[in-house]
C-alpha cells in the first residue's frame, strides 16, 4: 500500500508541476502578446504624430518669419 502512495504522490507532483508550468508559460505569452501589440500601436501613434509635430513647426515657423497670423489662414 504504501509504495502506491509514493508513486500516486510523484505522479500528483509531477501533474501539478506540468500544470503550473503550463499556466505560468501561458501568462507569459499572452502577456509578451499584448506588450507586442501596444508597441505597434505606440510606433503607429509616433508616426502620425511626427507629421502633426512637423506640420506645427512649420506654420509656427512660417509664423515667426512673415510676422503675421494671415499666413496661418492660408494653411
Amino acid at each position: 500500500m504504501k509504495e502506491w502512495f509514493i508513486a500516486l504522490v510523484s505522479i500528483a507532483s509531477a501533474a501539478l508541476g506540468a500544470l503550473l508550468a503550463f499556466l505560468f508559460t501561458s501568462r507569459a505569452k499572452r502577456d509578451e502578446s499584448i506588450l507586442r501589440f501596444k508597441e505597434e500601436k505606440y510606433a503607429k501613434l509616433l508616426v502620425k504624430l511626427q507629421g502633426f509635430v512637423a506640420m506645427f513647426n512649420d506654420i509656427d515657423s512660417n509664423l515667426t518669419v512673415n510676422g503675421s497670423v494671415g499666413r496661418l489662414q492660408e494653411i
